[in-house]
């Protein structure tokens, strides 16, 4: 079944995609909000876990998540299906090996970003 639709600037699809159609959805879970505690010192207890969903935290994770989405999604496409001069940048050296093209982004912990990188 064919989908149509118009996205943003005028340009117009036509193919087999949905445009509703997922293609990443982000979890953050308790264990990962546990992990944050226990590197910043704070104890891991329910009446803590409780205290941070009790305020705008939540929210403002997901808002922010997607603003963050957005400009990754764009370096992404650029690097991928554009070639553009963001891809000369954007490698990875692991023993004299040069991996240019991004995998698998499998966490983000204490401010590191763990991917899977191929050449």
């Amino acid at each position: 079944m064919k989908c149509m639709g118009i996205v943003s600037d005028g340009f117009e699809y036509e193919g087999e995609h949905r445009l509703d159609e997922e293609i990443c959805v982000v979890r953050w879970q308790v264990q990962d909000l546990l992990d944050m505690f226990a590197m910043l010192g704070v104890e891991c207890s329910d009446a803590n876990i409780d205290r941070f969903l009790a305020t705008r935290a939540p929210r403002t994770l997901d808002e922010r998540s997607t603003e963050e989405g957005w400009e990754i999604l764009e370096d992404l496409v650029c690097m991928e299906m554009k070639g553009g001069d963001d891809s000369a940048d954007a490698a990875v050296v692991v023993d004299g090996q040069r991996f240019t093209h991004l995998k698998n982004v499998t966490r983000v912990l204490g401010g590191h970003v763990i991917t899977e990188w191929e050449r």
